[in-house]
């Protein structure tokens, strides 16, 4: 059967009329229901839209009371880094409440949530701004430190005001409890990886029934702390919530819309930490919606939903004669009333059809036993039926065939190409095409072909220096050739270098950026107009580099232990189209006190000093990995990659002097440890003063300046024998020791 004939019986078989759609109204206040139909022809689907005027559509809100900022955030070990400074901040936006909405009660906010991992709980403060500024702390910072960021917490939120039973030193989440101390700015530095953050919540709001960590409002308790590490906030159950260092009571009178931020600091050094994502969570009653309206609802025979009012609906299966069908819309609202209204959509069986096609003169198109032999347009009427009349509109249209005739010239060195058409030799051709209509055609061609008398010959060098033809020339990515025209009474110059288009040139620079062998191809053209082409197989090997990379430990040599084992992590280019075969090695120079030394093991083992030696400082360590490959003609082709570091070796030797001489002139007023503010490594320390009847004279913590250290002039201590103890911790572990002084005017 002819295909407009398989269309026609396929459209009598689908048509519809829409007779008629009842539109009953129901009321919610001032707003009627009103449904609009699409109507299509030949059972085919109809849209039903619903709305509350004629062609809207209800919109079913969905306001969000709770909002999270994904993604994860580095919070860098209590020094500034870039933009944020000291402080990581974020916002979550509320657009979705009324204008004037504000806070106004402490329950108003369910809860604020953070994942997140650190250690030393006592090193971080944590807070909340809303969109006007007032701002709420969740955890106070615990104590002052000597950090670059400890005075960027404002004083009104150092020092816990809740629950100081739990040790500092308590972990949240599982942390990574290593640093970077050379790029602590940089999360991807070795060191700096993210550990495993958890969810804390922290909430005023006892409306909810949420259940505070040790049951009483008070926060990171003893008892709610697990191997050294808080526990983590059940969100969906509503356990382990924290009351707010300070009251959410601050933030009354805030506005709802409008960014609010979370504020993460850290301001005491040796470790660091991460914010994988937060959440602020309101109370749904604060959503005052538009609409009112909950959902809408289709209920009749096959009706698919569209969006959240608009339907389709399909006829009846089978249907073979005039049917009517009923369909009812339902409107569910936000206070529990439904709007229902009911409408019928009449299917018939009477189509209007078009029948279009586009054929070449001396086809023939038949419709049921019509002929059709030209173009032809203009309409029918057929009857199916005693009762069903079937209007047919015509648009048939006839193109012609074309013959074309053309003469084309080559030089005899060329190959014969027209028209993405090769001919084998001169002569007579006739090639067959289509029209945009696609009627069949002739193009008439005859080829003539012209002598040409020139070769073309390309040069190559690697280094502008030596020109060659075909010699072959190796490398390392990237890896740079130029290329020129060796062809006499050339007049134009095109190229293929292997991994590129053509490009067109007399002389011409090329940087090979991939690995592999490359051919290179040339055409060049006489001023006759004649072209001869040329190429060289494999003439441009490129290799690839390694990647230099290492590690050492520990990360920070001590002037007792100068010695640092290196970890070599170089890594060798593999996966190119060459290069399978090479071999690997090393060259560390590493910077000594009076100049450097060469090692050539893969992980060498490195000591700066000899035992009793004193050194200390910066000392920069440079490796090169070197990844060599045997070349074209067999001679080796080193392809080379470094890394560099500092390494600082610092002086942990602390010193206790016996005698001080608080007389006034500048020299040994003070009693100090030698050492200890100058390596920075132990800067959890404390120190207690007795005289010599065993009565504390001085006693201080964490000592981070000069004016910390004890001065006998200050706490009116005569001459005299005196004693003193003295602790401290760093990443070498814990000294402690004590001994005698003596005050000499």
């Amino acid at each position: 059967m002819h295909p407009f004939m398989k269309k026609i019986m396929f459209l009598i078989q689908k048509c519809i009329i829409l007779i008629y759609c009842l539109l009953p109204l129901c009321m919610q206040g001032q707003r009627i229901v009103r449904v609009d139909v699409d109507s299509v022809a030949c059972f085919d689907s109809v849209l039903i839209r619903v709305g509350f005027s004629e062609g809207n559509e209800i919109v079913v809100e969905n306001l969000p009371t709770s909002l999270s900022h994904p993604g994860v955030a580095f919070l860098p070990d209590a020094i500034p880094c870039g933009s944020l400074g000291c402080s990581y901040r974020s916002p979550v936006t509320f657009s979705c409440f009324d204008s004037t909405a504000t806070i106004s009660s402490v329950n108003d906010i369910n809860f604020v949530r953070l994942n997140i991992e650190h250690s030393y709980i006592g090193d971080i403060f944590i807070g909340i701004t809303c969109p006007n500024g007032q701002r709420a702390s969740l955890m106070n910072y615990s104590f002052y430190g000597s950090s670059d960021c400890s005075n960027s917490v404002p004083s009104e939120y150092c020092g816990w005001t809740l629950g100081y039973s739990v040790p500092i030193s308590t972990y949240l989440g599982m942390p990574n409890d290593e640093q970077n101390s050379s790029q602590p700015c940089t999360s991807t530095a070795p060191g700096n990886e993210p550990g495993t953050g958890w969810n804390y919540c922290w909430s005023n709001n006892t409306e909810n029934g949420y259940v505070y960590a040790g049951d009483d409002g008070i926060i990171y308790r003893i008892g709610n702390s697990h191997n050294g590490t808080i526990d983590s906030s059940d969100v969906a159950a509503g356990t382990q919530f924290y009351h707010p260092d300070q009251n959410f009571s601050s933030l009354i009178g805030c506005p709802l819309n409008g960014d609010w931020y979370i504020e993460v600091m850290d301001g005491w050094q040796n470790d660091n930490g991460y914010i994988f994502d937060w959440e602020l969570s309101l109370k749904d009653s604060l959503i005052i919606p538009a609409s009112g309206i909950a959902s809408v609802d289709m209920v009749g025979n096959e009706s698919t939903r569209v969006s959240d009012s608009s339907f389709l609906v399909s006829p009846p299966e089978g249907i073979t004669s005039d049917t009517t069908v009923t369909y009812t819309v339902i409107v569910h609202t936000l206070l529990g009333e439904d709007l229902d209204t009911t409408f019928n959509i009449h299917y018939s069986t009477s189509p209007h059809i078009t029948i279009e096609d586009h054929l070449c003169i001396g086809d023939t198109l038949w419709v049921d036993s019509l002929a059709i032999t030209d173009t032809y347009q203009g309409r029918d009427t057929v009857y199916r039926g005693e009762n069903c009349p079937i209007i047919r509109d015509f648009d048939v249209v006839f193109s012609p065939s074309f013959h074309f005739y053309d003469t084309v010239v080559f030089c005899y060195t060329n190959r014969y190409s027209w028209h993405d058409q090769a001919f084998p030799s001169p002569g007579d051709y006739d090639l067959a095409w289509q029209t945009a209509s696609g009627c069949d055609s002739v193009w008439h061609v005859t080829i003539v072909g012209r002598d040409s008398g020139f070769v073309a010959t390309p040069l190559i060098s690697n280094n502008c220096i030596d020109w060659y033809s075909d010699t072959m020339l190796a490398g390392c990515r990237p890896m740079t050739v130029w290329l020129k025209s060796g062809t006499p009474h050339a007049v134009r110059n095109w190229w293929n270098l292997g991994d590129t288009v053509w490009i067109e040139g007399d002389e011409i620079t090329h940087v090979y950026d991939t690995i592999g062998k490359f051919s290179i191809a040339y055409i060049t053209e006489s001023e006759h107009g004649c072209l001869d082409t040329a190429e060289v197989r494999d003439i441009v090997w490129v290799f690839g580099k390694p990647e230099a990379a290492f590690f050492w430990a520990p990360e920070q040599p001590s002037t007792s232990h100068p010695t640092a084992e290196f970890f070599n992590q170089s890594t060798s280019f593999t996966g190119g189209a060459i290069g399978d075969q090479y071999t690997m090695g090393y060259l560390w120079n590493i910077q000594t006190s009076s100049g450097y030394d060469s090692v050539r093991e893969e992980n060498p083992i490195y000591t700066w000093a000899e035992e009793g030696e004193n050194v200390f400082g910066d000392f920069t360590v440079v490796l090169t990995a070197i990844q060599t490959y045997p070349g074209p003609y067999g001679e080796p082709t080193e392809c080379e990659d470094t890394a560099s570091a500092t390494i600082t070796i610092v002086n942990d030797w602390l010193q206790f002097p016996n005698l001080v001489s608080p007389n006034g002139d500048g020299t040994n007023d003070t009693w100090k440890v030698v050492n200890l503010l100058e390596c920075g490594l132990y800067q959890m320390n404390e120190l207690w003063i007795y005289n010599k009847w065993g009565t504390l004279e001085y006693h201080v913590q964490n000592i981070a300046e000069e004016d910390d250290f004890w001065d006998p002039e200050k706490t009116r201590s005569p001459d005299g024998t005196y004693f003193f103890r003295f602790s401290a911790k760093s990443i070498f572990g814990i000294v402690r020791t004590n001994g005698m002084i003596e005050v000499v005017r």
